[in-house]
């Protein structure tokens, strides 16, 4: 099982690497469209953050 998941790490390591662009470019086509997520999620991951700390 642990070397499924190694592999598996290597391969989307290097997939990430070898598809940079395209994938960033994805990422900030999706979040011109999707303003509204974008914001909730940045409220919730401030919110975890702000509950951590306190």
């Amino acid at each position: 099982m642990d070397a499924k998941v190694n592999n598996r790490k290597e391969y989307l390591k290097k997939y990430r690497a070898e598809n940079k662009e395209s994938i960033n470019a994805y990422q900030r086509q999706w979040r011109a469209e999707h303003p509204e997520k974008v914001k909730e999620y940045n409220q919730r991951y401030w919110a975890k953050k702000l509950q951590l700390a306190y």
